[in-house]
């Protein structure tokens, strides 16, 4: 079987989770089906950051087009055209949109990002795509895969359509790490918060708003304890960095705020050795962060408006708009370890139960119902 692999967006960092999400799957799915070739046709210039199986062959597409419209009349037009050379079985579209002229069938790999309820941080011309295309999409979608919890529960909802050919396949953690010794956190902290213990912010499309009511939780945390606490956001900020930094200027505990701009959103030695991690709702929705936050034994704080991925009770919910209720709880994880520490063991158990290696069979079973009912 020949299946080919959309994956012209990989390398944008926009779509960083969904990108690894979808690469990792594949990589699984190659090492185990070594019968069968993957064509992964990707932009010209993208560098290969994960090691694959002999039997997938990347071949670079120029992708000129760099705003929204010409890049959907990419995806309509010249791509079916592009990959009818390949003779595929199957496409998967890991972009999150079908090629509606083609008739080869396509599984459909969407996340937050590719609905229009969630699209909020795209401008106008993107955000009118996104509604007018997605039905169309969604329809022509042999099979729909999510690994994001919110768009399984919430999609059949707005397009009943869907409830037959929506499957929920969870992420994993980015890699097997396992919770760092004491020394090497050490070293961590004297390289990113001058060897003071601290919180992780997560930081990527998500919004202002809920950056600074965290902001203000940290605050309230600060007046509680006069400790030397950092707090770290780590990631791509919203909108103009420069104008958040400028107003950070008038932060009153600024001083015990560090700001990592455009830092990849996988870094382990940050994750471990942080006392506590605090995840907001974002527009991928794949929560790969909170999974590799907890294997690394680190509690998460998660908003209860973000995707958790099932995690049940192993990570902390608070309401984002009530930054005490966030402080409290950063209290809590401060002061008592024994609270701590049965975050730190049900992280550990919760994340054991996800792995790309089981997302990746769930996905090549959804492959071969798809191939085998379309032939």
């Amino acid at each position: 079987m020949v299946i080919a692999v959309n994956a012209t967006y990989w390398g944008n960092n926009q779509f960083q989770a969904q990108n690894y999400y979808a690469a990792l799957i594949i990589q699984q799915i190659a090492l185990a089906q070594p019968e069968h070739q993957f064509i992964v046709l990707v932009n010209k210039g993208y560098n290969y950051p994960i090691e694959y199986a002999n039997n997938v062959q990347f071949h670079s597409i120029k992708l000129s087009a760099k705003t929204s419209f010409p890049i959907n009349l990419f995806q309509q037009i010249s791509f079916p055209a592009i990959v009818k050379k390949y003779n595929p079985n199957l496409i998967i579209q890991a972009n999150g949109f079908c090629s509606l002229f083609t008739q080869l069938p396509q599984m459909l790999v969407i996340n937050n990002n590719n609905l229009p309820q969630f699209a909020k941080q795209f401008n106008w011309l993107q955000q009118w795509i996104l509604r007018f295309f997605t039905p169309f999409s969604l329809k022509k979608a042999s099979k729909i895969i999510t690994g994001s919890f919110n768009v399984f529960n919430e999609l059949p909802i707005k397009y009943t359509f869907t409830q037959q050919r929506l499957q929920y396949i969870p992420g994993a953690a980015y890699t097997l790490d396992k919770p760092m010794q004491w020394e090497q956190k050490e070293q961590c902290k004297e390289q990113y918060s001058q060897g003071c213990e601290y919180f992780l912010l997560y930081v990527h499309q998500t919004t202002y708003n809920d950056i600074i009511q965290v902001l203000k939780a940290f605050s309230q945390f600060k007046k509680w304890h006069k400790s030397n606490m950092k707090l770290i956001i780590s990631g791509t900020l919203p909108g103009s960095e420069s104008v958040f930094i400028q107003k950070l200027q008038s932060y009153k505990y600024r001083n015990d705020v560090v700001v990592l701009k455009n830092t990849s959103i996988y870094n382990s030695c940050l994750i471990a050795s942080a006392y506590a991690v605090i995840v907001l709702k974002d527009h991928d929705g794949l929560a790969l962060n909170s999974i590799e936050s907890m294997q690394v034994g680190t509690p998460v704080i998660i908003a209860d408006d973000a995707d958790n991925s099932g995690a049940e009770n192993a990570v902390i919910y608070a309401d984002i708009n009530n930054p005490t209720t966030i402080a409290e709880y950063l209290q809590l994880l401060y002061k008592d370890e024994k609270y701590r520490q049965t975050y730190v063991i049900r992280g550990i158990e919760k994340a054991a139960t996800f792995s790309w290696n089981k997302s990746a069979k769930a996905f090549w079973e959804e492959i071969t119902k798809t191939v085998n009912l379309s032939y």
